[in-house]
């Protein structure tokens, strides 16, 4: 595991949700836009939610799967630190998941 991970992918979390902040549209990372019907080559490893996003990423994680001939991913719940000082969690609950 790359320990620099986290401090790679933390600020970027931050800027989007400072750049959104108090938007009523969702937050979501936009990438180029892949290629039709390769869902079993693409390297999704997890599927993140903030707060009250679950349900959706739920029928996200049941599309991929449907799609790959059932690759389960985990869903990981990301709350983000309300103080500079704290820490944002990532968690990884088993209630989340419907794979």
């Amino acid at each position: 595991m790359n320990d620099l991970g986290v401090g790679s992918f933390y600020p970027s979390v931050l800027i989007s949700w400072a750049f959104f902040a108090g938007q009523p549209d969702d937050i979501e990372l936009i990438l180029v836009t892949w290629a039709q019907n390769i869902s079993k080559k693409l390297p999704i490893l997890a599927f993140f939610y903030l707060e009250e996003e679950l349900a959706s990423v739920q029928f996200d994680q049941n599309v991929f799967f449907n799609s790959t001939d059932d690759k389960i991913v985990p869903i990981i719940k990301i709350n983000l630190p309300r103080a500079g000082n704290a820490d944002a969690q990532f968690i990884d609950n088993q209630a989340d998941q419907v794979r």
